[in-house]
């Protein structure tokens, strides 16, 4: 049914004696209705417009409220059509200088639909929804690090903190550059060339004021895990490509070798293999995947860093940030031991709750400590992760191939051992195994034939986290 010409003037006016009623009344509407874009976007139009206006010159309408930001975050299409409105430029306005009830919860919502539907990369620039997508993400971004913004919507932090890990991407090349951006779309064709494929759209974001949106919502402790697990599963995404990469080649070197060498015995075909392996991480594309392995490293402390500033900045609150951040890098761990695409494997089902266990944090005036332990437990994690993709890929060498880098070469570690820390082919996560295989492990990384190819990766996760680590003198205050 057509809605009759000036429905949308009649909907949202206001009788000036039951003004809050009728409010009300019509913000339930919107906030359960279903809406045609024209009509939705009509109302967002004439009730924002009206809000801008000195409260002198305001006609009787509703306020822009929760229950309109809600019909927006159900209709991604008028949301990003609104909040990119050339001539309105809402967002400021409603982030910064509007009262929401809800403290900001609804309007999040409508963010975060608007940023996180649409992904594409569609060209030319600017004609696409992936494109308005990175455009609103950006500057709400921005708006999120202002105090004032941070202030009217407490609730969001939860959204802004999914948008984050959406653009996961641009998080990572913030936090490795050096030079300011400003709010805008990523301006160049491959958006991402760390990923194969072309990618999405992305959003671009000053370092300093990301920081403080992602310290800001890090107070949340869901918000602050749904950001490790945005890094988390980025960074297994480029590692496990890069690591295919150098595994391909290593194979193909060695599979040329085995052509020319057909009488090589198995002790030929293992020194062999085990010097392509050093050789490969000591030269391309082993140079390749450690600068990647050293970005991500610093991109994590960038994330582990804003969660300890959250902790500091706000010390009297209790361990729940801390089990959070625990419980993500747990997920984290739980993907990068399976095949993407497969559901983890049942022995590592509860890896989540042996690590949160294991991890203990102090409170209050011992937060600059915490934020310590948070970051040596990301680097460490970060390695553990990094040795595990490499382990998938083979990159240690083969167990049925007796190469001498594989953890069942090692004497501590030969397989049925009790220092034995393989499981289906995999390095356990520490939390699982026994203080004997802990210990056999990081022998094996450290000491056995193994250490040549990891030493220099271990190195650059360490660099990545600007060892000696910092202390956070805040917390003394």
């Amino acid at each position: 049914m057509r809605l009759p010409k000036g429905y949308t003037d009649e909907l949202i006016a206001t009788d000036g004696s039951v003004a809050a009623v009728d409010g009300r009344i019509v913000d339930k509407l919107l906030q359960y209705g279903t809406f045609d874009d024209a009509f939705l976007r009509d109302i967002a139009n004439k009730v924002f417009d009206n809000a801008q206006k000195p409260a002198s010159e305001r006609a009787d309408v509703i306020a822009f409220s929760s229950g309109l930001a809600t019909a927006l975050a159900r209709n991604p299409r008028v949301a990003q059509d609104f909040f990119t409105d050339p001539v309105r430029k809402p967002l400021a306005f409603l982030m910064r200088e509007t009262h929401w009830s809800d403290r900001g919860a609804a309007l999040g919502r409508a963010i975060e639909a608007a940023t996180r539907t649409y992904r594409d990369h569609g060209q030319p620039p600017g004609t696409s929804r992936g494109y308005k997508s990175a455009l609103i993400a950006s500057w709400a971004g921005h708006f999120w690090s202002d105090p004032k913004a941070q202030a009217a919507l407490a609730d969001s932090r939860q959204s802004a903190a999914r948008i984050f890990s959406t653009y996961m991407s641009d998080v990572h090349r913030v936090a490795n550059g050096t030079t300011s951006e400003k709010p805008g779309v990523h301006p160049l064709p491959d958006t991402d060339p760390n990923l194969p494929g072309n990618q999405p759209h992305g959003a671009r974001f000053d370092r300093e004021n990301l920081m403080k949106a992602m310290t800001w919502a890090a107070k949340d402790p869901k918000a602050f895990s749904a950001i490790v697990e945005g890094h988390g599963e980025y960074s297994l995404k480029l590692l496990d490509a890069r690591a295919a990469a150098v595994a391909k080649e290593v194979n193909g070197e060695f599979t040329a070798w085995l052509r020319r060498h057909p009488e090589a015995t198995k002790a030929e075909q293992s020194a062999y293999r085990e010097k392509i392996l050093k050789d490969s991480m000591a030269g391309s594309p082993g140079d390749f995947f450690k600068a990647q392995v050293f970005s991500l490293s610093k991109s994590l402390y960038f994330v582990t860093d804003a969660g300890n500033m959250a902790s500091i900045n706000d010390a009297d609150r209790k361990d729940e940030r801390n089990k959070a951040f625990s419980e993500g890098l747990a997920r984290t761990t739980k993907l990068a031991l399976t095949p993407f695409g497969n559901a983890p494997a049942a022995i590592f089902e509860f890896a989540e709750g042996f690590v949160s266990d294991k991890i203990k944090f102090n409170e209050g005036d011992k937060a600059r400590d915490q934020g310590e332990s948070k970051l040596l437990q990301s680097q460490n994690l970060f390695k553990d992760v990094t040795a595990n993709i490499m382990m998938r890929y083979g990159l240690f060498g083969k167990e049925a191939a007796s190469d001498g880098t594989h953890p069942h070469a090692f004497g501590n570690s030969a397989k049925g051992s009790e220092g034995d820390f393989l499981e289906g082919g995999l390095i356990k996560p520490r939390s699982q195994m026994t203080e004997t295989e802990v210990a056999a492990y990081e022998e094996w990384l450290k000491h056995s034939k193994a250490s040549g190819i990891f030493a220099s990766v271990s190195q650059n996760v360490e660099q990545g986290f600007q060892r000696p680590v910092p202390k956070y003198e805040e917390a003394k205050d």
